[in-house]
């Protein structure tokens, strides 16, 4: 095992000990779980860089067990045939200081320094090196009194080669293409990621995902993120994600553009679902008109037990719509709700005007979100329904959209990256004791 930075300006030694010249830079292939070194790349004598395959190297040599290497020919100098550095080739060197996904940890690292290890007989990168200790290595700092001191008591951090993912759009560095772990990545990391990102870098992350995932991932982004990708996307592209969304995220989302914009967008949108978008526009923001979705399952009040568990069943609402069950009317008033116990325990012909809680508590189409989440919280809801004057059933509103509306989405999502690395610790606790 060996540091890059440890073999970088290095002495290169022919096989009769003769200076040949001075380590400058490996030319590698990248690999699913390694980079393979292909050539060295060393500084001759005529101030020229070459390029020397690695077939050549007999080995790296360490003197007298201290952090000084030196690399060794298998040929004489006179029989070094070297080629000048390809524009293609993909250098290590290029990769310090750039910033890559660590798709384990769910963050934006930058690399200080690459891990080199010998794997079937073939010298590779195996690693990358981030954090305090690669830091001060790459600056020689570690000699020093009080780098020493830092370099002993920080954990080195090494990430490996096939957990990370380039951000860099120059095509030297268009490293895990084909694995394409970030858009394996929940969406709502995704978003969390983007946000410290350049824009140039939140487009190639967002080229990779399919329309599901975007979709997801633009929804928990922060408004700045959303704004910098709907300045730079093609309407065709707009229409697409948002008719992925459901009406009330892409009511958020719309609410950020310019009004002609909107416009054109709605124009080109399937009318249906235009329609319910032009709907939400209308109401104030910050108002449960604005917050709500109406994408709501209602079961209707002349129904008996066994029909409302037999439409339950074919609908396969989600959880969110079932947490309390809403009754309606012939003309969609709202007159009921119901839980699934009470259901589910009820006599299957029996209707379900019998047995519902009438007199539901509601919200008005323009009550503001701080009464919102009052109601929610006085009446420990989950769900609360809102209904027009006249009492006609217009949409749901349900308490983690209150939440996320009141509490920056950056500020939830780093607790929970808190929690989940804690987590993550304390098992590579666990697994290194039981090794």
């Amino acid at each position: 095992m060996v540091f890059f930075t440890e073999l970088s300006s290095k002495t290169v030694y022919d096989s009769h000990g003769k200076i040949t010249g001075t380590l400058c830079d490996l030319v590698f292939l990248d690999g699913a779980e390694y980079a393979p070194i292909t050539h060295l790349v060393y500084l001759a004598k005529d101030k020229y860089k070459k390029r020397l395959s690695w077939k050549y190297v007999e080995g790296i040599k360490q003197q007298n067990g201290a952090p000084i290497y030196t690399i060794v020919l298998n040929i004489p100098a006179a029989e070094i045939e070297p080629s000048f550095v390809h524009e293609n080739d993909l250098l290590a060197h290029s990769l310090l200081d750039k910033q890559i996904i660590d798709v384990t940890g769910v963050k934006v690292v930058r690399v200080n320094d690459l891990l080199l290890n010998k794997v079937d007989d073939q010298f590779c990168i195996t690693g990358v090196c981030v954090g305090t200790t690669s830091f001060l290595r790459r600056l020689g700092l570690k000699q020093n009194i009080l780098g020493k001191v830092l370099y002993n008591f920080s954990a080195e951090k090494i990430i490996p080669w096939k957990s990370v993912e380039a951000l860099e759009t120059n095509r030297q560095l268009h490293l895990k293409e084909a694995k394409n772990k970030i858009a394996e990545m929940h969406p709502g990391d995704i978003a969390d990621l983007m946000e410290e990102l350049s824009p140039k870098e939140q487009m190639l992350i967002f080229n990779r995902l399919d329309k599901k995932t975007a979709a997801k991932a633009l929804v928990e982004a922060g408004p700045e993120v959303q704004e910098s990708f709907f300045r730079e996307l093609k309407i065709n592209r707009i229409v697409e994600l948002l008719e992925s969304m459901p009406p009330h995220s892409a009511t958020d989302v719309l609410g950020i553009m310019e009004k002609e914009k909107v416009n054109i967008i709605l124009a080109q949108m399937n009318p249906e679902k235009a329609k319910l978008i032009q709907e939400l526009l209308k109401y104030p923001e910050n108002t449960a008109g604005a917050l709500m979705r109406t994408d709501y399952f209602a079961l209707k009040d002349i129904d008996t037990a066994a029909k409302a568990v037999a439409a339950i069943r074919k609908e396969k609402p989600s959880a969110d719509k079932t947490h309390i069950l809403l009754v309606t009317n012939n003309e969609n008033h709202l007159v009921g709700t119901l839980s699934m116990r009470t259901l589910l325990n009820a006599k299957p012909r029996q209707k379900i005007m019998k047995f519902m809680k009438k007199r539901p508590i509601v919200v008005g189409l323009h009550t503001s979100k701080q009464d919102i989440a009052t109601a929610l919280e006085k009446y420990n809801y989950y769900v609360i329904p809102v209904v027009d004057e006249h009492s006609v059933l217009k949409g749901i509103i349900t308490a983690d959209h209150v939440l996320s509306s009141v509490i920056p989405k950056s500020w939830i999502r780093r607790k929970f990256i808190l929690k989940r690395v804690k987590k993550q610790k304390k098992q590579e606790n666990k697994n290194g004791a039981a090794a």
